[in-house]
């Protein structure tokens, strides 16, 4: 059954690989009718891909960050503890010293000397004896102790290290990614000058819009002919779980917490184009989270949406999040509810941070707000 599973997988990569073969044709054909904007949008795209890449690595940096920020508190609640077991027992160790030295040779002596009975001599001797034991059993534990503390305050010491040097890690990439970001607006400046004109911004408006729906189409063709084939040789394809999405209609949540924006179907005023999601305002690098359990079956730049993820939920529903600052998931991934898969961001040409949302059935896109939770 595993070796099933894993054929299965293995086929699954193979579909989607093609899939990406045939989007990177679609993104050909499009640069190339770009015209001037061509050189000029293919710098543009790198990056914004270099300001994901980086971004993403910050995610995964801060997240080991809030990692070893608790580490260091369970070591630290660890550390009290065994402080106030010290202070305990140091107290016992004195006290069981005092009562040892007490009844230590003196005491020993008027034992031996006295005219008590056999019986009454032993079992005093025995006693003297215990107390001696019990020093020496605290003392044993007394410097275990103080070996264990000892540990957790180096423990507590490589934990600091760790940290600061990530720390450090995140404020370099900080740096490298304002420094991308730079150079991104002096490219997006240039963009906006190339299309400066009014009937060349209305071009790019139809532009980015028919790119999408090429998009679609293009993986909804290259998918479905990728499902005949796969139903012909009887081979199943790699089921979702997660239930039915179309069972969880108005219980989903959205994918990130914002204000609205744009919402769908909208008329554009200069275009006359009607939205086929709605954007979100969110803050930069805020998470953006999946709205159901699916597969990633897109996850790259693509024109006006920039840097944009597609999940499929089965059943031929689609989730479409755009725009985006970093990408955290690649082609292929079986994502859950919740999990986090891009981070907020202004790619794809945008001025303010936004995230574009979309929900698609078979391909057509349908109205998101009838199928999130108000």
């Amino acid at each position: 059954m595993a070796l099933f599973a894993q054929s299965e997988l293995e086929s699954r990569k193979a579909e989607l690989l093609e899939v990406q073969a045939e989007v990177a044709q679609l993104q050909k054909s499009i640069a190339a009718q770009r015209g001037q904007r061509s050189a000029t949008l293919k710098k543009f795209k790198r990056s914004e891909q270099r300001i994901g890449e980086l971004g993403a690595r910050i995610f995964a940096l801060e997240k080991e960050q809030r990692g070893l920020a608790r580490d260091m508190q369970t070591l630290n609640a660890k550390l009290e503890t065994t402080r106030l077991q010290q202070l305990a027992k140091r107290e016992q160790l004195a006290k069981q010293l005092r009562t040892a030295y007490m009844s230590g040779r003196k005491k020993a002596l008027s034992v031996l000397f006295s005219n008590t009975g056999p019986a009454e001599l032993s079992r005093q001797l025995y006693y003297l004896g215990r107390i001696n034991d019990a020093g020496n059993a605290l003392i044993s534990e007394y410097s275990d102790l103080l070996k264990h503390q000892q540990a957790l305050l180096d423990s507590v010491a490589a934990q600091q290290s760790k940290s600061s040097a990530n720390r450090k890690k995140i404020e370099k990439q900080q740096q490298k990614i304002a420094k991308e970001q730079r150079q991104r607006s002096e490219l997006l400046a240039k963009l906006e000058k190339q299309i400066s004109k009014q009937d060349s911004k209305l071009s790019t408006l139809l532009s980015d819009s028919e790119d999408l729906q090429a998009l679609m189409e293009t993986m909804g063709k290259t998918l479905a002919k990728q499902a005949s084939q796969t139903k012909a040789r009887q081979k199943p394809r790699i089921a979702i779980s997660g239930g039915s999405f179309s069972a969880a209609k108005g219980k989903l949540p959205w994918p990130v917490a914002g204000s609205q924006q744009a919402s769908f179907g909208r008329q554009d005023a200069l275009s006359g184009i009607r939205s086929q999601g709605v954007r979100i305002g969110a803050r930069s690098g805020d998470t953006v989270h999946a709205i159901f359990p699916g597969e990633v079956i897109f996850a790259d730049w693509f024109g006006g949406q920039g840097l944009l993820a597609i999940i499929d939920h089965g059943d031929g529903y689609w989730s479409l999040y755009g725009h985006n600052q970093s990408l955290l998931k690649t082609i292929g991934s079986q994502v859950s509810a919740g999990e986090a898969i891009a981070t907020v961001g202004n790619s794809g040409g945008r001025s303010d941070a936004a995230l574009y949302f979309e929900i698609r059935h078979n391909g057509k896109p349908t109205d998101p707000s009838l199928w999130c939770r108000r």
